[in-house]
């Protein structure tokens, strides 16, 4: 515990330095420059399974964990710099700093996004290309500055999933349109049409399929390597044991030379409801890649997202559905292949300075690939999150609440906890956390 304290109180006066300097460089910065974002500082009260990053490997569906009641803290410095050097384009970069416990694995500092883009007005609208490393608009949730969510600390199952794995680093070009405009109440209906290429995405798919979901509100940064469960199919002379050792690499360089694409459709009435179609293929081609160090299969991941929101008065609504299937390998060899669907929804209500948010999540995986060498990839879970706010009208300022409750159950973990193991049908974990965080905007 006392470790813990002490990396608390050294995250806090790091995070302090970084927003004086930050804050001074953007008093006398250019006006073209916008530079936003939070640091935030979180205590976790947990009871959980070991997490998934802990260096000695575990099976936790949650950011933290070691496989007891414990208490930890972590610290995050979120930073979103636009700049607009024009009216038609511009620059934008999404980097971060964090501290986390010593015994989780993952880089400290990256970057999230990183994209030029160029927009041109239309008589009813505006087109935007997009050139680099970026997220599909595709959250509901996740819709505030640097990928964060006014409704809770800790993202869905899905969107936890889309901010490890999916991101696109190429090009996309959107199209936003006014079908409609009522002067009397300010209503506007929009169309908005996106299309993109990319690379670089190859591994998606790995975490669902070896680890499963998991409910955190952790981003993985360009280049970093996040670590994998400690199955006995990724041994050395197993199954997949020409996998890379320290885990698996979700944005990086292209290793397969496929060109993916994504695809969405969305109408919105501004500031009352949206309802979104999306479609990723990041057409890997399913063989294994690299030298003796860093070998990695390329993935082959498809799905669809569908995605709305609706609001009224103080409620919010959000709802989020995600089907798609993922596979790597070809027989007669290893081989692994996953069907994968998710759901969520929440209802939140906004008060005077307060919010509180109820989400209920579903998610599961499916075995399809009928290899004897593998361990099997079904998962079947669910979670209750709970998550309040209070933060002054003027908000430099917010404090926030959270209680999480998962639980997940997945066969294939029964072979990889042990002697005695087999002796128990299923694979189960249920986990809590209570999250209290202290976030200051900027």
């Amino acid at each position: 515990m006392r470790p813990r304290l002490v990396v608390a109180s050294r995250v806090a006066v790091a995070l302090v330095s970084v927003f004086v300097t930050a804050l001074g460089g953007a008093a006398t910065a250019r006006a073209d420059v916008e530079l936003r974002g939070f640091g935030a500082l979180r205590a976790l009260a947990h009871d959980a399974e070991p997490a998934f990053r802990d260096a000695d490997g575990g099976f936790g569906r949650l950011d933290v964990g070691d496989g007891e009641e414990s208490v930890d803290a972590v610290g995050e410095l979120q930073l979103a710099i636009d700049w607009r050097p024009s009216g038609s384009f511009g620059a934008f970069v999404h980097a971060l700093a964090r501290a986390e416990p010593g015994d989780l694995e993952g880089d400290a500092v990256g970057v999230v996004e990183a994209y030029v883009e160029g927009t041109w007005s239309l008589p009813r609208g505006l087109v935007r290309l997009q050139l680099g490393h970026f997220l599909l608009p595709t959250s509901r949730e996740n819709i505030e500055v640097a990928w964060s969510s006014p409704y809770s600390l800790t993202s869905s199952a899905l969107n936890t999933w889309i901010g490890e794995e999916v991101r696109l680093t190429g090009a996309s070009a959107r199209g936003v349109w006014d079908l409609a405009l009522d002067d009397t109440i300010g209503r506007v209906d929009q169309l908005e049409l996106l299309g993109a290429a990319f690379g670089g995405n190859d591994t998606a798919g790995a975490l669902l399929a070896w680890r499963g979901w998991s409910l955190g509100s952790r981003l993985v940064v360009f280049d970093e390597v996040v670590p994998l469960p400690p199955l006995s199919t990724l041994e050395p002379g197993a199954g997949f044991g020409e996998q890379r050792d320290d885990g698996t690499k979700p944005f990086g360089a292209d290793i397969d030379d496929q060109v993916g694409w994504a695809a969405s459709a969305a109408w919105r009435r501004v500031d009352r409801a949206e309802f979104r179609v999306t479609r990723y293929d990041n057409r890997g081609d399913l063989d294994l890649h690299g030298g003796l160090d860093s070998s990695e299969y390329a993935w082959g991941t498809d799905f669809w997202l569908v995605g709305a929101e609706a609001h009224h008065g103080r409620w919010d609504l959000v709802a989020e559905w995600m089907d798609g299937e993922t596979a790597m390998g070809v027989l007669p060899d290893a081989k692994v292949r996953a069907g994968f669907r998710a759901l969520y929804g929440l209802v939140s209500w906004r008060g005077d300075g307060w919010r509180l948010t109820l989400r209920r999540d579903e998610f599961e995986t499916v075995e399809r690939d009928r290899s004897l060498r593998g361990e099997r990839n079904d998962e079947d879970g669910h979670a209750w999150t709970i998550a309040g706010f209070w933060e002054p009208l003027t908000r430099p300022l917010r404090l926030g609440v959270e209680w999480l409750r998962v639980e997940s159950t997945r066969p294939g973990l029964v072979d990889e906890r042990g002697p005695g193991a087999s002796l128990v049908p299923e694979a189960s974990v249920d986990e809590e956390i209570l999250s209290l965080e202290l976030r200051w905007y900027f």
